[in-house]
């Protein structure tokens, strides 16, 4: 009935076809998209295993709406398939703007089919075993040769301990990625979602290693071996191996004591002893944060999560700067984070990327050419772990339990979720925007203090702008001054509030002044905003945007 009501439809409102004839060897792969209302906002590619786009329909913008487009390849019979869709404002095709949908079949029999799929979606079809988490190959320790990219294996540890898993006896460019999830997992090519995960900080050049994953007996986790950009043409060797316990001091009372060890090295250290370690020190890496600034812009649906994150400000057509997030440990002990079931009140397990965050790892800030801080940043939620180890550390620290190794650092690459600032509604002007980790100042898990709390904060300073078309830009201006709050401190936290005083009371929101943000002032607005008794100031107009 489905397909009757297609061909009608296609019949009424006019159909886009183009067909082909397969020879021998080749199948014919039929990709149907019946539009919505917004037919520009949606675009689609199918694509063989090594990521070479096969056909494609949509791209800029070029689908009229509620309408039905067809197109018809021929592809070699061995090709591993994918087909992805995307919807530029979030919302699908179904339903919330029209009744679109997709269809994709493989010599007649249907194979993928959709249409409320929020950003994007894809599907998989035609592929051999280990082509997703799915169907992964199972394996135990040993070497084994995967048979092309982006080849999945799952395996599930006798012993806890750490593992290393290995592609580096290969001329191509290897990754590794390790999940401990599969349903539900929407993989990507950077880290998102991954508990470990290399491409080329591993130590073994461009090829990719992971030496110490810490995994436990009896879970089962998903190892995805791969390349970059399809640069693995073939096979990929890569090896998997127990490297044994955790050796080290397992006395909590010690200075060295370390959390992850099972086995006892007869080697505590305690409080006095001159060889007790001085504790953790995280810093910022300014460069990578200078070299990976850049303005971009993005369409957000109505029911984003990440508005409900404040990682975005607001809905529909958002101007945004991204940039990486590189902390480094430069201390000469870990900072242990631990397991979400050890200290629950330092996660975040209910967010957008359906994966466990830690709370207090860093906080974004757009401070004004008068020190005041814009109401636009926000604290971001991380999954903390070891990406490389450039400073002698040894990798340690995945998802499952997190934290960064001395001599180690963790990467959130400018390309993920909510690695930007959201500028939409700022003016153009001079800002000094901060980027700081741990900036509740909080010790670890174990209560080791941070040797140094000033090197948390990096910071540029910026120019937002806007071109003759009205586009934002974003330009970074020489010659930053360290940041002084209204105190005078440096790095201080220090604020006027919304009347101007240094460190004053008035609260932004607070209109019946009591000196609280509650319910009685938003009944406040409500009556005001009725009335028009109320016009835009600087404590009532809660995200600056000149209205209320």
């Amino acid at each position: 009935m489905k397909r009757t009501l297609l061909v009608l439809m296609a019949l009424l409102i006019g159909a886009f076809t183009a067909h082909a004839q397969c020879a021998s060897g080749e199948i014919e792969v039929a990709v149907e998209i019946l539009t919505d209302n917004f037919g520009q906002e949606t675009e689609w590619n199918l694509l063989n295993n090594s990521g070479a786009i096969l056909a494609s329909g949509g791209q800029s913008g070029a689908y009229a709406s509620n309408t039905l487009y067809t197109e018809t390849v021929c592809v070699a019979a061995s090709e591993c398939l994918k087909f992805e869709i995307f919807d530029e404002f979030g919302d699908g095709i179904c339903c919330s703007y029209g009744t679109g949908s997709y269809f994709v079949t493989v010599d007649g029999t249907e194979v993928a089919s959709g249409g409320d799929f929020g950003t994007n979606t894809f599907d998989l079809f035609n592929c051999p075993p280990g082509s997703s988490c799915g169907d992964a190959f199972v394996v135990t320790e040993g070497s084994y040769t995967a048979p092309s990219t982006n080849t999945w294996y799952s395996f599930t540890p006798i012993e806890t301990g750490t593992y290393a898993i290995e592609a580096c006896n290969n001329s191509c460019d290897s990754k590794i990625w390790i999940y401990d999830y599969c349903t539900g997992l929407n993989w990507a090519e950077d880290n998102t979602g991954t508990i470990y995960y290399d491409n080329d900080q591993g130590g073994c050049g461009p090829q990719a290693m992971i030496g110490g994953a810490l995994l436990e007996a009896g879970v089962e986790y998903w190892i995805r071996i791969g390349s970059v950009n399809g640069d693995c043409i073939g096979s990929i060797a890569w090896s998997l191996a127990y490297n044994g316990p955790v050796v080290g001091c397992t006395d909590p009372t010690a200075c060295n004591y370390n959390p992850l060890a099972s086995v006892s090295d007869n080697n505590c250290v305690y409080p006095g002893d001159p060889l007790c370690p001085d504790g953790p020190d995280l810093i910022v890496d300014s460069l990578a944060l200078a070299n990976s600034l850049y303005m971009d812009n993005m369409n957000v649906a109505a029911n984003d999560c990440r508005v409900e994150e404040n990682c975005l400000n607001g809905y529909g057509a958002r101007d945004i700067i991204r940039f990486s997030t590189h902390i480094k440990n430069i201390g000469n002990m870990d900072y242990y984070i631990g397991n979400p079931s050890a200290n629950p009140d330092q996660f975040d397990f209910i967010n957008c990327h359906n994966h466990t965050h830690y709370k207090g790892y860093a906080e974004y800030k757009l401070y004004d050419v008068n020190g005041v801080e814009l109401p636009i940043g926000f604290k971001n939620g991380f999954c903390v772990m070891d990406l490389e180890c450039s400073g002698g550390g040894s990798f340690q620290y995945g998802c499952s339990t997190m934290g960064i190794t001395a001599g180690c650092g963790d990467i959130y690459s400018s390309g993920l979720d909510c690695q930007w600032i959201d500028v939409t509604d700022v003016d153009t002007g001079l800002y000094t925007f901060v980027n700081t980790a741990n900036w509740d100042n909080d010790p670890d898990a174990l209560g080791r203090m941070e040797l140094n709390h000033l090197n948390n904060w990096a910071q540029l300073c910026i120019y937002i702008g806007r071109d003759v078309n009205g586009a934002m830009y974003v330009n970074q201006v020489p010659d930053c001054s360290p940041y002084l709050d209204c105190e005078g401190t440096l790095y201080g936290s220090a604020q006027p509030d919304c009347e101007g005083t240094c460190a004053g009371t008035a609260l932004r929101g607070d209109l019946n002044t009591d000196v609280e943000q509650n319910v009685l002032d938003a009944h406040s607005y409500v009556l005001d905003i009725l009335s028009n008794a109320i016009s835009p100031t600087p404590c009532n107009d809660l995200n600056a945007d000149g209205e209320i």
